[in-house]
């Protein structure tokens, strides 16, 4: 029974509330460790371009081992590939993080976002 809950593959959705608008694209990075989080695609687990409607942006991550996660995620308004940033790295575009982490200068630590996969599972962000 243990190699089965080891082998066991969950997906995980991720809705990212409050987008600018309907344009572009919503993108997601998923981190299962603190390196390069919460903004570097090359250490990203996985990462998805989105769809979104309503001004709600969805990422769909599939097949993954229980563990811990944290995301990283914002809306491309301009699909430039980039979360665009004004004067001191502020963001002009909508971005979050999972458990709604933020800081105020910088993003949130590894810790302060992520969470356990334990099974088939939706979060929400609510962007910034």
């Amino acid at each position: 029974m243990s190699y089965q809950l080891a082998s066991a593959q969950f997906n995980l959705v991720v809705k990212g509330i409050g987008t600018a608008n309907n344009a572009g694209t919503f993108r997601c990075l998923l981190f299962a460790g603190a390196n390069g989080f919460p903004k570097d695609p090359s250490q990203a687990k996985q990462f998805d371009n989105g769809t979104l409607a309503s001004k709600v942006g969805t990422c769909v991550f599939e097949n993954l081992p229980a563990g811990t996660y944290a995301v990283s995620t914002f809306h491309d308004k301009n699909n430039n590939k980039d979360l665009d940033t004004g004067l001191f790295g502020i963001p002009k575009e909508k971005y979050g993080f999972s458990n709604d982490a933020s800081k105020p200068f910088g993003p949130p630590d590894f810790a302060e976002a992520s969470f356990k996969l334990k099974a088939n599972s939706q979060i929400t962000i609510n962007l910034k």
